[in-house]
């Protein structure tokens, strides 16, 4: 994935976990990425309306680019970042990343609908 370049800016909640593999490959590399976590509601609202139409989905996370593209989703900011770090991977370790991404992803559904936490609670 040759020409994939690092966000400009990463915006998430100020909670541990969703992005934690995305700061960690940022870290590796020695990024110098700047961060909006927002720690309440009110702050995500006044963040989001800031720019009208900005998120295209209303949610987070969210990465901006250079241009001022915002991408929203986790699993497409940390499979772009490892890409723009080079660690993606290629030919067979890619796509067994890719499974482990998938079975990973199954795992954090089966978790959210048995316990408790912060991403399901009402």
């Amino acid at each position: 994935m040759s020409g994939v370049a690092l966000p400009k800016k990463l915006y998430y909640f100020a909670i541990k976990g969703g992005l934690s593999a995305a700061c960690c490959l940022l870290e590796m590399a020695d990024a110098d990425i700047e961060f909006k976590w927002c720690t309440t509601m009110d702050e995500w609202h006044a963040v989001r309306d800031e720019v009208p139409g900005r998120f295209p989905t209303g949610v987070l996370p969210a990465m901006e680019l250079a241009d001022g593209r915002v991408i929203p989703e986790s699993g497409a900011i940390k499979r772009s970042i490892a890409a723009a770090t080079g660690r993606l991977g290629e030919g067979v370790d890619y796509m067994v990343s890719e499974a482990c991404i998938g079975l990973a992803e199954d795992f954090r559904k089966i978790v959210n609908e048995n316990c408790p936490n912060v991403m399901n609670l009402g």
